[in-house]
C-alpha cells in the first residue's frame, strides 16, 4: 500500500507545520510528491522535506540528493537549492526547542516563498542572528520589498534607496476611461512604433500589478485567473508567429 495512503495528507502537513517531521525516507518522498502538487503550504513543507532528506539520507552526496528531488518533485535544480536553503532555516529553528524558536517556526510557515527566501539569507550567513531578527520584526506584516531591505540592513548590506514614486490622482478614472473603449478605437490610437511601445510598457505594468494582486490575495478568483491564463497563452502563439516571421526575413 502506498505510504501516503496510510496518512491524512492534511494532518501530516499540520504535523510538519508544528515541527513534527517524519523520519522515514519513503514517507518523505511520497509526502513531498503529494504536497508539491496539492498543498497550500507546498513551498514550506517541501522545503523542510528536501532539507531534512539531504541532511539525514544523503549526507555527503549532494548530487544523488539533487537527482532524487528533481525527479521526485519535478522541480529545477536551481529552485531545489532555494527550497533547501529555506528548509535549512526551518530545521535550524527546530534545533532549539524553546517556545520562542518553535513559535517563530510556525510564524514563518505562513509566509510566501519570496519572504522566506529573503530571510533564509540570515540563516545561511549568520545563523545565530536569525532568532533576534525574527523577534525584532513582525515579518508577517511586512511586504516582500520591506522584508528584503530589512534583511540587507540586518546583515550590514547596502539597502537600495527607493525613488520617490509619483502619486496616482485620477487612476481609477483613467482605467475606467480605457475600459469603455472598444478594440478598434484602441487599435487606431496605437498608430506608430512609439505609441505602441509606450502602450505596451504601460499595459505590462498594469497587468503585472493586477496579476500580483490576484495571485497573492487570500481568496483568488480562480475563474478570472483561468481566463487570463487562456488569453495570455493565445497571445503567446501570435507573438511567436510574429517573431518567426521577423527572423525568417
Amino acid at each position: 500500500m502506498n505510504v501516503v495512503s496510510q496518512h491524512s495528507i492534511l494532518n501530516t502537513i499540520d504535523e510538519i507545520a508544528a515541527g513534527q517531521i517524519p523520519d522515514e525516507f519513503n514517507l518523505l518522498t511520497d509526502l513531498g510528491i503529494a504536497i508539491a502538487k496539492t498543498s497550500h503550504y507546498g513551498v514550506q513543507a517541501l522545503a523542510v522535506i528536501v532539507a531534512k532528506a539531504r541532511q539525514e539520507h544523503f549526507a555527503g552526496n549532494v548530487r544523488e540528493w539533487s537527482e532524487w528531488a528533481v525527479e521526485s518533485f519535478e522541480v529545477t535544480a536551481n529552485y531545489l537549492h532555494h527550497l533547501r536553503r529555506i528548509g535549512d532555516m526551518f530545521l535550524l529553528l527546530l534545533q532549539n526547542r524553546s517556545n520562542c524558536s518553535v513559535q517563530h517556526y510556525r510564524k514563518l510557515f505562513e509566509l510566501d516563498y519570496d519572504r522566506l527566501y529573503a530571510i533564509s539569507a540570515i540563516a545561511t550567513v549568520e545563523p545565530d542572528r536569525l532568532l533576534p531578527f525574527l523577534s525584532h520584526f513582525d515579518v508577517r506584516e511586512m511586504s516582500r520589498e520591506d522584508t528584503r531591505d530589512a534583511v540587507r540592513e540586518w546583515l550590514g548590506e547596502p539597502v537600495t534607496v527607493k525613488k520617490e514614486q509619483p502619486k496616482l490622482p485620477g487612476f481609477d478614472d483613467a482605467v475606467n476611461a480605457v475600459i469603455v473603449l472598444d478594440e478598434n478605437t484602441l487599435r487606431s490610437a496605437v498608430s506608430n512604433a512609439g505609441s505602441a511601445e509606450k502602450t505596451l510598457l504601460a499595459g505590462m505594468g498594469l497587468l503585472g500589478a493586477a496579476m500580483e494582486y490576484h495571485k497573492t490575495c487570500k481568496t483568488p478568483d480562480v475563474k478570472l485567473l483561468q481566463e487570463a491564463k487562456a488569453a495570455l497563452l493565445d497571445e503567446i502563439e501570435t507573438i511567436e508567429d510574429a517573431i518567426a516571421r521577423a527572423v525568417a526575413q
